[in-house]
């Protein structure tokens, strides 16, 4: 009887104190991510890290996602010293508009060098972040337990251990955060009458569309 009835009381307790499992989603959000410390530079990371160190022939500045040149002829000049073939279409582009996730990696490589585990660490930071973001939408949309059980769902969701893991798509999480918190912030407008809501919401999209197209 005693093990048909703690169920139950697990559940009951959860109704009373939801906090505690969203709690428990985001401690495993944690631990699941933490193997992504010894991830290293990959693909796409070393692009990026060359960009921000101003190798030439790669894009700079705030343009660290633009992988053809942004001026007419220069790609010949890429051909000619890599990365693309000599049969490259000369109208070939591949730019994403994400200055504000250049300005990150920009800043972890002043910060960081070339410690790849500090980069991580960075991408993890985000990684909550978002799910703390999620948290403030699902309390909102789905009160008490099933808006603490939403959360598991979305903490724990495989979509996230790709930009947990490689640091050359960070950008989706660090797109989608500002984009959920003009969310929750669109909520609290719309229900409660919050007067910072509006424009929080309105500052919330451009602000994550400006890290990645995702947001």
């Amino acid at each position: 009887m005693g093990r048909v009835l703690a169920p139950t009381r697990l559940v009951a307790a959860l109704k009373r104190h939801p906090r505690r499992l969203a709690g428990a989603a985001f401690a495993a959000a944690l631990l699941l991510s933490l193997p992504s410390l010894a991830g290293g530079f990959v693909l796409d990371d070393w692009v990026h890290l060359y960009g921000a160190r101003g190798f030439p022939g790669i894009a700079g500045g705030l343009s660290l996602f633009d992988f053809t040149p942004t001026e007419p002829g220069q790609l010949q000049a890429w051909i000619a010293r890599g990365p693309y073939p000599w049969w490259t279409n000369p109208d070939f582009r591949i730019r994403f508009f994400r200055p504000l996730s250049s300005a990150l990696i920009q800043g972890d490589n002043a910060l960081f060098g070339g410690a790849a585990v500090l980069y991580h660490a960075h991408s993890i930071a985000w990684g909550l972040a978002l799910v703390a973001a999620g948290w403030l939408v699902y309390r909102r949309l789905l009160p008490g337990l099933t808006g603490a059980v939403a959360l598991c769902f979305f903490a724990l969701s495989e979509a996230h251990w790709l930009p947990t893991v490689w640091l050359a798509s960070r950008n989706t999480l660090v797109a989608a955060v500002p984009a959920l918190l003009g969310f929750a912030a669109h909520l609290r407008w719309r229900r409660d009458g919050w007067r910072w809501g509006a424009p929080l919401t309105a500052l919330g999209y451009p602000v994550g569309h400006a890290r990645g197209e995702t947001a």
